[in-house]
């Protein structure tokens, strides 16, 4: 700017350090302004001026920054409406990667048990063994509530034989099977014990029917009370005689082996549940 004297004051704007000043130069520096009294070329803050520890050897105060207005903040304006989205960028260009190995099968799990499947032989639907046989099937009548059952009836002083002929169903995989005995008694004591066993032979078309039993399996089970339904643990695995294989001919024989037992009375057959795997 030109003062009325026509003196030359340029206007050099912010001061700067590392800067050739020339007397009259003029700048501003934390809102006042300065003249250049002293050429120099400005350092870092020693000459800074306003705060450098020497400014005024080389500035004089040309115009003092005024004391900050008194005054509450104004209305803050509306917020403006949000600009328009830009344009979505191209999709990058590359090709997708190889597909990674196939990781190693693993372990296959342990086969589960096979299903199985159950058939009744009731006390009414068996018959003594010719040789050796059990009483013949009697019905018992229970007075108090008129529950009438059939019972077979093995005798304490000798081993006796029930049998009964079943078509075996057609999902039977052809494999062991167990029995369960129900059964109760009139004569004996708690805690005496029957111990009862279970046999049979599996018929394909064109067998012969006398042919030799398989292997028995017994089970021996305990008196509770009499007239009370006694349930007999499973016989372990029984193997059938003959080639067994589904929906075949299976004769069963089951008896009382008394050299086991120790019952002081008969042993009242009511029915043997036979369990077998299914296909």
């Amino acid at each position: 700017m030109l003062i009325p004297s026509g003196t030359e004051y340029p206007w050099e704007g912010q001061w700067a350090t590392a800067t050739g000043y020339t007397v009259n130069d003029c700048v501003h520096n934390d809102g006042s302004g300065y003249v250049c009294i002293s050429a120099h070329t400005s350092g870092d803050t020693d000459d800074e001026p306003g705060t450098g520890a020497v400014w005024a050897t080389y500035w004089d105060l040309l115009v003092q920054q005024g004391p900050t207005g008194a005054g509450t903040t104004g209305v803050t304006g509306t917020t403006g409406s949000t600009g328009t989205t830009g344009t979505s960028g191209p999709t990058g260009v590359g090709s997708t990667g190889a597909t990674g190995i196939t990781g190693s099968t693993g372990v296959t799990g342990t086969t589960g048990a096979a299903p199985t499947g159950q058939l009744f032989l009731t006390g009414a639907g068996m018959w003594p063994s010719t040789s050796n046989g059990c009483e013949e099937a009697a019905k018992l009548e229970y007075v108090t509530n008129d529950v009438d059952v059939y019972v077979l009836g093995f005798d304490k002083d000798a081993d006796e034989f029930a049998q009964a002929t079943v078509g075996m169903p057609s999902d039977w995989d052809g494999g062991t099977i167990t029995a369960t005995f129900f059964w109760t008694f009139a004569t004996g004591s708690g805690a005496e014990t029957v111990q009862w066993a279970c046999q049979g032979r599996s018929y394909a078309n064109d067998e012969a029917l006398d042919q030799a039993w398989g292997t028995a399996q017994s089970v021996s089970d305990t008196a509770i009370t009499a007239g009370d339904v006694h349930k007999s643990a499973a016989t372990s695995a029984i193997t059938l005689g003959g080639t067994p294989a589904a929906g075949e001919l299976v004769q069963f024989r089951v008896y009382r082996d008394i050299s086991e037992d120790n019952l002081a009375g008969d042993a009242l057959l009511l029915g043997v549940m036979i369990t077998f795997t299914r296909s």
